[in-house]
């Protein structure tokens, strides 16, 4: 486990996402991860549904290197979940997957699509 992974830091981390979660936009866009699931592009702790979430997201705000993060560097990042910034995406029992949860296209770019 990463230096930065204490069991209290990622709780934290959880429960920053769970703020950052809009649970009613992601029942309206129902957007699920297709893609494999890599490592943290930062601390390279493995995606598990343990974490509760990833996002998909600039690995250092600014820089244009996009990869998945992991709760905790996310948060550590001060990444924006908002379209052309980030993605998040929480872990969901019941169906097995990853649905969209923040960083959702805006209804306008969608509709042109």
């Amino acid at each position: 486990m990463p230096e930065h992974y204490s069991e209290e830091r990622l709780r934290e981390a959880i429960l920053e996402c769970r703020e950052m979660a809009q649970p009613d936009s992601a029942l309206e866009y129902s957007s699920e991860w297709l893609g494999p699931l890599e490592d943290c592009g930062y601390c390279g702790e493995k995606l598990t549904p343990e974490l509760e979430f990833f996002a998909d997201s600039e690995i250092n705000p600014g820089d244009g290197i996009w990869g998945l993060l992991c709760p905790v560097c996310l948060t550590y990042g001060g990444n924006e979940m908002i379209w052309g910034k980030g993605q998040l995406y929480q872990y969901q029992t019941k169906s097995n997957s990853w649905v969209l949860v923040a960083g959702f296209m805006p209804k306008h770019l969608q509709d042109e699509g």
